[in-house]
């Protein structure tokens, strides 16, 4: 099984491998193997990394991050079904492509991970309750701290500023979204398309599991089965794309604004937000339930809005990356 972990090309495996040596009480190993993955890593982004999704679809992070690649083009249903009892209105299903290959990490961003990047962030007594331990996710993030994060991040990875999403004020603020953002290299937040699609992992029903809400207590932290709190991720099983805790445990931050979903009956690419300019009072996207929430809002399907500003204790969020764009054959991080 530790081998599987440490060798196995493909991203699924790797989860499922290391769900089960968690299950086997093997944390210390898999934290020494994190440490081999990701010694003298910083700043490696050109080098490594090509050799790494050369053979494999996955990646580790100098933060020790996974990240799943999602090789383009993915052409699914995103929304859901009239069939779905568990429909909102705002989930009207339309077919939707992803060109571009992406990356998205694995799980969320932790507390011990958040806190290198800012280490006087100091959640509130609530918080601590909620969170108890320095493995558990992030909570109580506002949407402009995920995207300061981000580019933390790629700084971190040695990717050139210029290729960062996010631009700044002289603060260091995160005020707007770049130009052609889903073209340049650097970690950003994940589109809404990319969230479901990673999400779904080929799937069309209700959970990537299948339809049974019975099934919920096997792959995620809900109001039913949390004790209230969040958990460290790998407990609960991933799915078959290698992503642990798509449904519920934690909400997760996207790229965009919210709007309503395409009704025309042609397949939509996924494009950048047309307004690039961030406000405060605008809404944005959250994904994939919690550990307070009912199973309705940890299907795959799923969509909920926040003003950006926003600091709930449900609210969390993970990374993800551009690899391959649409009018490219090479990955655009080596030229």
């Amino acid at each position: 099984m530790k081998a599987i972990y440490r060798d196995h090309p493909d991203a699924g495996m790797h989860a499922a491998a290391e769900w089960t040596l968690r299950r086997w009480n093997q944390k210390d190993w898999i934290a020494e193997q994190t440490k081999l993955w990701t010694a003298d890593k910083e700043g490696r982004e050109k080098v490594t990394l090509k050799r790494e999704l050369q053979a494999r679809n996955w990646y580790v992070t100098s933060e020790g991050q996974t990240m799943v690649v999602v090789p383009g083009p993915q052409e699914f249903t995103m929304g859901s079904t009239d069939s779905d009892s568990m429909k909102f209105s705002v989930e009207f299903a339309h077919r939707v492509r992803i060109s571009r290959t992406f990356a998205i990490m694995s799980r969320h961003v932790t507390l011990e991970e958040f806190h290198r990047f800012n280490a006087g962030h100091t959640p509130p007594a609530y918080l601590v309750k909620v969170s108890p331990t320095p493995d558990c996710p992030i909570h109580g993030v506002a949407w402009y701290e995920a995207a300061a994060y981000c580019n933390w991040l790629s700084k971190r990875e040695g990717i050139p500023q210029d290729q960062w999403c996010y631009e700044t004020n002289a603060a260091g603020l995160v005020t707007k979204l770049k130009p052609k953002y889903l073209s340049l290299t650097g970690y950003r937040l994940p589109s809404e398309a990319e969230a479901e699609c990673a999400t779904r992992a080929g799937t069309q029903s209700r959970y990537s599991f299948g339809e049974a809400v019975a099934l919920l207590d096997n792959y995620g932290w809900y109001q039913k089965n949390s004790n209230e709190q969040s958990w460290p991720y790998g407990e609960k099983k991933p799915n078959d794309f290698g992503l642990f805790d798509g449904h519920g445990n934690l909400f997760s931050w996207c790229m965009e604004r919210y709007a309503n979903y395409s009704t025309v009956q042609e397949v939509v690419e996924d494009q950048e937000d047309k307004v690039l300019e961030i406000s405060s009072a605008v809404n944005r996207v959250l994904r994939g339930g919690s550990w307070s929430g009912q199973p309705s809002l940890a299907r795959s399907a799923s969509r909920v809005i926040y003003q950006p500003t926003r600091r709930n204790y449900i609210n969390g969020f993970r990374v993800s990356k551009t690899l391959i764009t649409l009018d490219s054959k090479t990955l655009i991080t080596f030229d």
